[in-house]
């Protein structure tokens, strides 16, 4: 089980002088956390989603001195964050879902 810890980020919703692009992956085997490739852009206060696929993370958004419309997609499998293209509208202290998905398992 792996879990995802955006750091200095999500919690701290009102502090945008708190932005980051330092993300850590939980390794619960070895009780440990662990550093990950940071992401392209530092930010704040931004959406981060499990995409339709359920393999990816998409950060979205937030806020670097400015709102963003920027997003970006983390495959853990590679470590390797790619940019997508920019949302029309910049957002930060927002939300975002995927709806529509169905799995079979």
């Amino acid at each position: 089980m792996a879990f995802m810890h955006w750091e200095d980020m999500m919690g701290n919703t009102f502090y945008h002088q708190l932005k980051s692009n330092s993300i850590k992956r939980y390794d619960a085997q070895n009780n440990k956390w662990c550093f990950r490739k940071p992401m392209i852009n530092e930010r704040c206060t931004f959406t981060a989603l499990i995409g339709p696929d359920c393999r990816n993370i998409y950060a979205i958004g937030g806020y670097n001195g400015n709102a963003m419309n920027s997003t970006e997609l983390y495959d853990p499998s590679r470590d390797c964050w790619e940019q997508c293209p920019p949302m029309k509208n910049k957002r930060y202290m927002h939300g975002a879902a995927i709806c529509g998905v169905h799995s079979n398992e």
